[in-house]
C-alpha cells in the first residue's frame, strides 16, 4: 500500500488513484470491461483509462441509478442529476475535483478469500492498490507492477488456526468441520444463537458466551437450556440478580416465533429476511425440513446456492441432533403471521437514515406486517423511500430517479397508525 505520510505530493497521488477509482466503479456500472480498466488502473495508465472512460455512449437511466451511489459520498449528487444524460467523459469531469474524500491511514484491507488472492496476484511484500468500498471498507483492487525478488506466495492454510484441525474447501472457501471443540466457532454459534434478531436472550453478550464455553463447557446452543442461576454465579461479574435475569431471558426464549428460531440455528447464506421467507412459505419445521431444492428455489430471493445451502445443513447428523435437543429442551418454534393489513400491498419500499422512533428493523417488519416488501437497494422498482436524518446515497439516488421520499410520519398514515 502508498504511504500517505505527510507530504502533499502523496495526498495528490491518493486523491488521483481516488478519481481514477471512481471512474472504474463508473465503467463497471455502465456495463463496459470493467477487467479491463481495473488493469490499467494497475497499471497507472491514467491516459488510457480516461480514453477508455471517454468512449462511454450517453448514460442510460439503470446506469444513473447505479453511477448515482457512485458520487453520493463526496456532495456531487445535484451536478449528477443535472448531468444523467451527459456522457460518461462528464462524469469522469465530475470527479476529477477537490471535492474528495479525506486522505486516511488504512492498516486492515479486505481480500475475500485464497481464488481472490489469486485473481489478484497479491503477494507477501508487495505493494498493492487499495478502495475503500463504498467509502467505507478498504478494500485490495490489485498489486502494483510486477513480482520482485523479496516477495514470497500467499500459501492457503491446511489446518485451522484455532484447533489445529483439517480445513474443508467448499466453493471458495475454506471451513473448518470441527463443531465440537473449535473454541471460536462455537462461541460465535452461541452469540448468534442468543442475538436479538434470533433467539432475543436479554443481557446475553458474546463476553457471556465465551465464559460459558471455557467454564462451564458448553458447546452447543441446547447446552443454554440446562443451565441453573447457581451454575452462572461461578462466572466473573456473574451476581444472584444478573444470574437470574439471564436464566428467566433463556427461559422466555423457548416459546419462539419459527422465522426467529431458523435464523438462530444459523443456516449458512440464511439471514433474518430468508428465514422469515422461508417460515411464511413452509410454517413449520418439519415442511422446511422435507422440502426440495426445486420447492425452495421456487421462493423469491432464494437461489441455488441459498437453498443447496439449506439442503446441506438438514443433511448432516449433527445438525439434526442439535435441533432435536431443542426441542426436546422444551424450545417450540411457532409460525406466527406478521400481516396486520394490506395497506402497503405490492409496494417495495427502501429505508434509509436515522427515525426519530423506529429502528430500521422496526420500520421493514412494519412494512412486511402491512403487506408491503422492505428492500435494502433503490431500483425503478421502488415504490417509494423511507427517509430519516443522515441518509446516504439511497436517499440521492431516490431523488436522482424520482422516487417518492416520505418521512415517519406519513409512513405511519400509510398503516393507519
Amino acid at each position: 500500500m502508498r504511504n500517505t505520510g505527510d507530504v502533499g505530493g502523496a495526498e495528490v497521488e491518493l486523491r488521483t488513484i481516488a478519481i481514477e477509482e471512481r471512474g472504474v466503479t463508473a465503467a463497471f456500472f455502465l456495463g463496459k470491461d470493467v477487467d479491463l480498466a481495473l488493469e490499467l488502473l494497475m497499471r497507472g495508465n491514467r491516459t488510457r483509462l480516461a480514453e477508455n472512460l471517454a468512449t462511454l455512449d450517453v448514460l442510460a437511466l439503470d446506469a444513473a441509478e447505479q453511477a448515482a451511489d457512485v458520487v453520493a459520498s463526496l456532495g456531487l449528487v445535484e451536478q449528477l442529476t443535472e448531468h444523467l444524460d451527459a456522457g460518461a467523459d462528464r462524469v469522469l469531469g465530475l470527479l476529477d475535483t477537490d471535492d474528495l474524500q479525506r486522505v486516511v491511514d488504512m492498516q486492515n484491507a479486505t481480500l475475500n478469500n485464497y481464488d481472490d488472492i489469486l485473481r489478484k496476484k497479491v503477494a507477501v511484500g508487495c505493494e498493492v492498490w487499495i478502495r475503500r468500498s463504498n467509502d467505507v471498507i478498504p478494500e485490495i483492487m490489485g498489486r502494483v507492477g510486477e513480482p520482485g525478488p523479496d516477495e514470497r506466495p500467499i500459501e492457503p492454510p491446511t489446518v485451522c488456526p484455532a484447533c489445529g484441525e483439517p480445513l474443508e474447501r467448499r466453493g471458495a472457501h475454506l471451513f473448518c468441520m470441527n463443531r465440537k471443540t473449535c473454541k471460536p466457532q462455537a462461541v460465535a454459534r452461541l452469540s448468534h444463537f442468543a442475538s436479538r434478531n434470533a433467539m432475543d436472550i436479554d443481557t446475553f453478550s458474546d463476553k457471556t458466551a465465551e465464559l460459558l464455553y471455557d467454564r462451564l463447557g458448553l458447546r452447543d446452543c441446547a447446552d443454554l437450556y440446562s443451565l441453573t442461576a447457581n451454575d452462572l454465579l461461578v462466572l466473573d461479574g456473574f451476581k444472584q440478580k444478573r444470574a437470574e435475569n439471564l436464566i428467566a431471558a433463556i427461559e422466555k426464549s423457548r416459546h419462539c416465533a419459527l422465522d426467529a428460531f431458523l435464523f438462530a440455528l444459523g443456516i449458512p447464506n440464511v439471514g433474518r429476511k430468508t428465514a422469515k421467507d422461508l417460515a411464511d412459505r413452509f410454517r413449520s419445521l418439519d415442511a422446511l425440513k422435507a422440502a426440495s431444492q426445486e420447492e425452495l428455489t421456487a421462493i423469491p430471493d432464494v437461489g441455488e446456492i441459498v437453498a443447496a445451502s439449506i439442503t446441506e445443513y438438514f443433511s448432516f447428523p449433527e445438525n439434526n441432533q442439535m435441533i432435536q435437543r431443542l426441542l426436546d429442551a422444551g424450545v417450540s418454534p411457532v409460525y406466527e403471521s406478521a400481516v396486520q393489513s394490506h395497506a402497503l400491498d405490492g409496494m417495495t419500499i427502501v429505508v434509509t437514515g436515522t427515525l426519530p422512533t423506529l429502528s430500521r428493523d422496526e420500520a421493514e417488519a412494519l412494512i412486511a406486517a402491512h403487506g408491503g416488501k422492505p428492500s435494502g437497494s433503490v431500483s425503478k422498482k421502488t415504490a417509494c423511500v423511507l427517509a430519516g436524518e443522515k441518509a446516504g446515497s439511497k436517499l440521492a439516488k431516490a431523488e436522482a430517479l424520482g422516487i417518492p421520499v416520505i418521512d415517519e410520519a406519513r409512513f405511519r398514515e400509510m398503516i393507519g397508525e
